[in-house]
């Protein structure tokens, strides 16, 4: 009974099979961080929506806080009216471009904006729709409710 050990057949067999496995360990590890990315910035996009809505309950009508998209620059803005200055400024701002993300729309009406009123109603509804890779996510605004939820899929028509 002699020991001879594996033949250089089966050595390449197994590593072919172990580096087979660990493509697809790999490629499945980073669509779950894709994934993961992008649930967290949808969440952070929608929970400035949030906080927007809330505060128009104790914001006057005739100068709600705005909540402005720029899909060509990756941008979304919270301005808020300065009465001093009489202008809007700037109090947030989400660069999605750094974590290179595309703000692919943003649609409210005819509007690059969306604000809330004294009951948290929007200006009108619409959907935000975010990318990174092969993933996908819409954060969406009801129209007559002012409900604010992220989906993987893009919403049904209004009508």
């Amino acid at each position: 009974m002699y020991n001879r050990g594996f033949t250089l057949i089966e050595l390449l067999l197994t590593f072919v099979i172990l580096g087979i496995i660990a493509t697809i360990t790999l490629n499945f590890s980073l669509a779950i961080i894709d994934e993961r990315k992008m649930l967290q910035k949808s969440y952070e996009i929608m929970q400035c929506l949030v906080e927007v809505r809330d505060g128009a309950f104790t914001k006057e009508e005739d100068y709600p806080d705005l909540v402005c998209f720029y899909p060509f620059s990756d941008l979304i803005l919270v301005k808020t009216f300065d009465r001093v200055k009489n202008m809007y400024k700037v109090i947030k701002k989400i660069d999605l471009s750094q974590e290179n993300i595309d703000l692919t729309s943003a649609v409210f009406g005819t509007n690059n904006y969306v604000y809330f009123n004294k009951l948290g109603i929007p200006s009108s509804g619409g959907t935000i729709a975010i990318s990174y890779k092969s993933v996908r996510k819409y954060i969406i605004v009801t129209p007559a409710t002012g409900r604010i939820y992220v989906s993987n899929e893009m919403p049904k028509s209004w009508d």
